[in-house]
């Protein structure tokens, strides 16, 4: 479990340090949809206890919002789609997609995409990682991988589950502000296990958490 969470704090050094140098960065990176947003047809956004967001490309090539789904979401997907298609990862990790801390057994949202020429690309999202730079996720053909995807397209398809754009807390940040808290009215706690490995893994707490 640690090496999983340590793997996905260095992701991003890492895509950082791959950008500095030679050629293009992007031509590395791992892809769970090779695919333009011209090349795609119509996409299917699922999300637990909502009904299935679904946005047909129009041949202007606008995006016309499904029966019961608000204008805005068309305007959203137009706004998105080239951090959408093609969907790239940050990081791909040999891990069993099975393992609840991805969160990839109940998905928080599922995209479909069906290409153009009629073929469709099922990628499921799981939990954030543990720093919040990106959400896990797995394509629904590929048993045996999982991908670190950024939190922006992810954002996206969580907006058009929900029809309207929304911003999302960073967890960490507030778990800080809680911990900051408690520390002024307990000095001298012993730090809970979620403050140690933050530590571990490299995270800077509030200046008044001892």
């Amino acid at each position: 479990m640690t090496r999983i969470r340590t793997l996905a704090l260095l992701a991003p050094l890492a895509l950082a340090a791959a950008s500095c140098g030679g050629g293009s960065s992007k031509a590395a990176l791992p892809v769970l949809i090779a695919r333009s947003p011209d090349d795609v047809a119509q996409i299917t956004v699922e999300a637990p206890q909502r009904p299935p967001a679904v946005l047909t490309q129009t041949q202007g090539g606008f995006w016309s919002p499904g029966e019961g789904m608000t204008p805005e979401t068309a305007t959203m997907l137009f706004d998105g789609q080239n951090d959408l298609f093609p969907l790239r990862a940050y990081r791909r990790l040999d891990a069993d997609p099975a393992n609840p801390e991805f969160g990839l057994g109940e998905p928080a949202v599922t995209l479909s995409a069906r290409q153009k020429n009629g073929w469709t690309t099922r990628v499921l999202f799981g939990t954030a990682t543990f720093n919040q730079e990106g959400f896990y996720a797995r394509r629904a053909d590929d048993p045996h991988a999982v991908y670190l995807v950024p939190r922006k397209p992810v954002n996206l398809l969580r907006s058009l589950a929900l029809g309207r754009t929304v911003e999302f807390d960073y967890p960490v940040d507030k778990k800080f502000e809680d911990l900051g808290k408690r520390a002024a009215k307990a000095p001298g706690e012993e730090p809970d296990a979620w403050t140690t490995q933050a530590v571990e893994h490299g995270a800077t707490l509030p200046p008044d958490l001892p």
